[in-house]
């Protein structure tokens, strides 16, 4: 009796595993390109940028240089976007004598890659990201990540003592939190969604072999104490909850900061408030990145 009941508890465990998987590609598959823009639309001379991460995948990318500047700013795009739309930032950059180092994470757009885990393997391409501003003579980096390249600039900025400042516009706490939202938008009833998206993240943290419950931002950035965090988030925001955001600012350190926009939800703050959205930004990398 003994023999074939854990036969059928091994099946068990194995069914359930690879549903977790299959759960995991709603989320974790290829992101194809949408949006197709060029830097000289904006008046911008960029040069195109290959680069490839440790574990080997090729991302593709655009160097916006400023005259004899050492202050590189990295624009980290969202899930299942491209770098393209974000290049509407790069101009005030630019004019402030920053270079701007764009590119297209792993499974989207023009990067290589398949799989995506919205943050825990993307680390990896922002640190390529990084090693690449240094070699063309970046002495301090600030990294700005939207929503999932938020979440990849709090997690990667710990590995790297150029990078002078970090900030994240509505980079989602908790990988669980924005797959149940997800959930409830396909009308998984409540009472299933909080198991679901349980099953979501451990089906990617089986295909990418890295524990990605671990690798959120809400348990990662009391590593970032004490370089400069400024927070964006709006208040409407289903994928970070208020008490995730407060305990990410708190842990984040003393020179973290955060601007909640109570009428803006995921990823709308500038369109609800454009100059001072601006402003904000601009200052606190004026403040943080120094001209030198």
């Amino acid at each position: 009796m003994m023999i074939p009941l854990l036969i059928w508890l091994f099946i068990i465990v194995f069914l359930f595993l690879c549903t977790c998987v299959g759960f995991s590609f709603v989320i974790g598959h290829r992101q194809k390109q949408q949006v197709f823009v060029s830097p000289a639309e904006f008046g911008l001379e960029f040069e195109d940028v290959k680069l490839r991460t440790r574990d080997g995948i090729h991302l593709v990318g655009w160097w916006i240089p400023a005259q004899k500047s050492t202050r590189t700013i990295l624009l980290l795009h969202g899930y299942g976007g491209t770098y393209d739309p974000d290049l509407k930032y790069v101009p005030a950059f630019h004019t402030q004598g920053f270079n701007v180092l764009i590119f297209d994470f792993r499974a989207h757009g023009r990067s290589g890659g398949r799989y995506t885990t919205v943050g825990a393997l993307e680390k990896r391409d922002c640190l390529a990201a990084i090693d690449y501003a240094l070699q063309r003579g970046s002495s301090s980096i600030g990294l700005m990540g939207f929503s999932m390249g938020g979440r990849v600039a709090l997690l990667s900025a710990p590995y790297h003592p150029q990078v002078k400042a970090v900030l994240s516009d509505c980079g989602p706490a908790r990988l669980m939190t924005v797959a149940r939202v997800e959930l409830l938008k396909r009308h998984i009833p409540r009472c299933m969604a909080g198991t679901m998206s349980f099953m979501t993240v451990l089906g990617m943290s089986l295909v990418s072999g890295i524990n990605v419950f671990r690798q959120e931002p809400l348990y990662q950035v009391k590593k970032l104490s004490p370089l400069p965090v400024l927070f964006i988030y709006g208040g409407q925001d289903a994928y970070t909850h208020l008490d995730e955001l407060e305990r990410m600012v708190s842990a984040a350190g003393p020179n973290a900061e955060c601007w909640l926009v109570p009428e803006a939800g995921h990823r709308d703050i500038d369109l609800f408030r454009p100059e001072e959205y601006n402003q904000k930004v601009m200052a606190f990398f004026e403040r943080w990145l120094p001209k030198e």
